[in-house]
């Protein structure tokens, strides 16, 4: 039982395929392109499968790779085609795998668009909608009256993978969720539901951005047939994802690496001088079964080979591609570089052993390579292709992998003369509630030369500073991190001059970027004359909205600098402490709070134990109270001495007056009193009296009616809890 010949669009979403400054879709067609495979598609039709955004590539268990999309400017747009744009009366099927996100960042409209061949205009043949008030999936069809829909009855859980499928046959609309229907309903349409807009993924289609209704997840093999699948039929796609793609693409076994030097870093280096650096490529069969390649005879080329390895426009040096040769290796031979039209540089392998064994790793030295100049020290990709080879009997075609390649500048000189540092502390509180702030300087040393920096307008050429934090992602256990992923996306950086009062903040460009491994903040100059760090001069950052939840401990912040002319690219890091204590630059301390105006700050219970001294203590006037525990009961006999000195004190009354004794609280002598208790009293200069209360809680309480004079009362101090009712009170305490 196949399909394939109704098949009209398969998306696979699992690779995205540089283009230019653009990017596309890989193993996506249209019926057009194909006469019975759904891999035979040309490349002029598959470059129209644009990317927006920056949704990313991820490794999964069941599909070995597909797409995820963050809600919020990600999706895929696929051009109009009569093959995918269904009359009222035709039979058809669209069907995906989808895996919603725990959090929908784009709430305006309530749903949220997975599959939407409709930009806002007239009628559509389908749409596929995620409702998250629900959890349920809606599809649905319009003519511009008539608006039939079905909902799952399931509610889909966050996180999980699910097969939906929306199926058209005759008067009926039909959806299944894995294999089984969930709902039907009559398709009462009757006029055009036929429209010029393309095919969206992850989003409504149209210029208004309020409509847009992106969707955040994961999607994987969308299909789109010109028939209504049977439910057999539906389950059997279902199967072979879940067969052949576990089994192969889970455990992808050709893989392979290209690094430099001992530590195997993917980079490649722009350099003064012609010698170049050593590339190591490592071609991996990374399964405990041989992978066999057909067997080829003849010189290597572009149109006899096993495996190509491509670069990106501009990414080796003309000197590279004129003296770049294979080290001799037994039994392989490469071809010299080819540029193709586009400007990619091909490297073509041609071995003459056919069997690559269980876990085998042949490793190939590519010496002479560097990198050009003409793009500056960036991120590019480097891709690795076999046109076929057989695994477990089946004989695979089209294979691609890719891989980041860092391109770091190594001209000029190793060490720059800049200094970074944190201004002040370097600490910040780690109660997963408190929001920080740090402050960053980068200065230029040298106190007579300024360093030259390349204006922002130059693009991937320009000066940069790049920011990143290690963070601690769902699922992992990172004490080393400074926060989890959203604590991490929410700091903002803010940048000014450093002694520089004759220039302004907008000198300075910080783009922040929240969709890699994790977030970094880039930071260029937008100036175009006298672009530079002057001598003793610099940029100051403040780091701020930092939140972390983390067990305390030293994280590092990462400052790399890239294209600063006359230096080595190169990366600083400074140590960020989490912690529980806080001091300022005036020396304040804070435990469990940010410092405040006293010399210490302290939030949450605490307790001391053993001897202690106070200079001026802050009550908490929001409860009211000063609480003082004391662990003994003092009596006469005791003969302590003064264990309670109050040395100022400010009361607030019931009418809000605020009242200072000048007069200090005394200790009462002994003898003053027939029943000898260790007691206090206090005079106020107009003989207002603030005085002991009733037994069992010490409190000082305002009574402006009532006249003391020299008249003494006391309290007897026993174990248990004393309240000060203060405003601001002095004490020293000795045992």
């Amino acid at each position: 039982m196949s399909n394939t010949n109704d098949l009209v669009l398969h998306l696979k979403l699992d690779t995205i395929i540089p283009d230019a400054d653009n990017q596309r879709v890989r193993s996506a067609f249209l019926s057009e392109n194909v006469s019975a495979l759904s891999e035979n598609i040309s490349a002029s039709t598959e470059s129209q499968y644009s990317v927006h955004g920056s949704p990313q590539v991820v490794s999964d268990e069941h599909f070995g790779s597909c797409f995820i999309f963050d809600g919020r400017q990600d999706y895929i747009e696929i051009p109009n085609s009569e093959d995918i744009n269904f009359a009222t009366n035709q039979d058809f099927t669209v069907a995906s795998w989808i895996k919603i996100a725990k959090e929908q960042p784009f709430k305006t409209n309530g749903d949220n668009d997975i599959i939407e061949k409709w930009n806002g205009s007239g009628g559509y043949p389908y749409v596929i909608r995620y409702i998250p008030d629900n959890q349920t999936i809606c599809a649905a069809r319009y003519d511009g009256s008539n608006n039939p829909s079905i909902t799952t009855t399931t509610k889909l859980n966050s996180e999980q993978f699910y097969h939906i499928a929306f199926v058209k046959e005759g008067s009926k609309l039909r959806l299944y969720l894995d294999g089984h229907e969930e709902n039907s309903t009559d398709d009462t349409t009757q006029s055009q539901t036929q429209n010029d807009s393309p095919l969206y993924l992850a989003r409504r289609g149209g210029s208004n951005e309020a409509y847009a209704n992106y969707f955040a997840g994961t999607i994987a093999h969308l299909r789109i047939y010109k028939k209504a699948l049977s439910p057999e039929e539906i389950k059997q796609d279902i199967n072979d994802n879940l067969t052949a793609i576990a089994a192969f693409n889970l455990a992808y076994p050709l893989d392979f690496d290209l690094y430099e030097g001992d530590n195997k870093e993917s980079i490649i280096f722009i350099e003064n001088d012609t010698k170049g650096e050593e590339l190591v490529f490592e071609i991996q069969n990374d399964t405990t079964e041989g992978i066999t390649l057909p067997a080829k005879s003849g010189a290597v080329s572009q149109n006899n080979y096993h495996f190509e390895l491509r670069f990106r426009p501009d990414t080796l040096s003309p000197k590279s591609l004129q003296q770049l040769a294979l080290k001799p290796q037994s039994n392989w031979s490469m071809s010299s570089p080819v540029t193709q039209a586009d400007g990619i540089v091909s490297l073509y392998f041609l071995t003459t052993n056919t069997t690559l064994s269980a876990n085998e790793v042949v490793t190939l030295t590519l010496p002479n390579v560097s990198a050009s100049a003409a793009g500056g020290a960036r991120t590019t990709r480097v891709e690795f292709l076999c046109p076929e080879f057989t695994y477990q009997g089946e004989t695979l075609t089209h294979y691609y992998r890719e891989k980041k390649l860092s391109v770091i500048d190594h001209r000029g000189k190793k060490n720059i003369p800049l200094h970074v540092s944190f201004v002040g502390s370097n600490r910040i509180l780690n109660d997963g509630t408190t929001t920080n702030k740090l402050t960053l300087r980068i200065v230029n040393v040298l106190k007579d030369k300024s360093i030259p920096l390349i204006p922002d307008s130059k693009g991937d050429n320009a000066s940069k500073f790049i920011i990143s934090f290690d963070i601690q992602e769902e699922g992992q256990n990172k004490d080393w991190a400074l926060g989890t992923t959203s604590q991490v996306q929410g700091i903002g950086i803010q940048g000014t001059d450093f002694r520089l009062t004759a220039r302004h903040i907008e000198e300075w460009k910080i783009v922040k970027e929240t969709q890699g491994e994790s977030p970094t903040w880039t930071i260029t100059n937008q100036n175009e004359e006298n672009v530079e760090l002057r001598q003793e001069q610099g940029i100051e950052l403040i780091v701020s909205n930092i939140l972390s939840s983390l067990p305390s401990g030293q994280t590092n912040l990462y400052i790399r600098y890239e294209n600063i002319p006359g230096y080595w690219d190169g990366t600083f890091i400074c140590t960020i402490e989490k912690s529980p204590i806080l001091f300022d630059e005036r020396g304040k301390v804070g435990m469990g709070i940010t410092p405040g105006t006293e010399q210490l700050k302290v939030k949450g219970d605490t307790a001391i134990t053993g001897k202690f001294s106070l200079g001026q203590l802050i009550a908490n006037y929001d409860s009211g109270w000063f609480d003082v525990e004391i662990n003994k009961n003092y009596k006469k006999e005791h003969n302590l001495g003064t264990f309670l000195l109050v040395t100022q004190i400010l009361f607030k009354d019931t009418n809000g007056r605020i009242w200072d004794a000048k007069t200090t609280l005394r200790r009462v002598n002994d003898g003053d009193f027939p029943n000898s208790y260790c007691g206090y009293y206090l005079l106020m200069p107009d003989h207002n009296t603030f005085d002991f209360a009733t037994a069992g809680q010490a409190v000082f309480a305002a009574d402006n009616t009532s006249t003391y004079g020299p008249e003494r009362k006391s309290q007897r101090f026993t174990k248990g809890s004393y309240r000060i009712f203060a405003w601001r009170i002095g004490a020293t305490l000795n045992e």
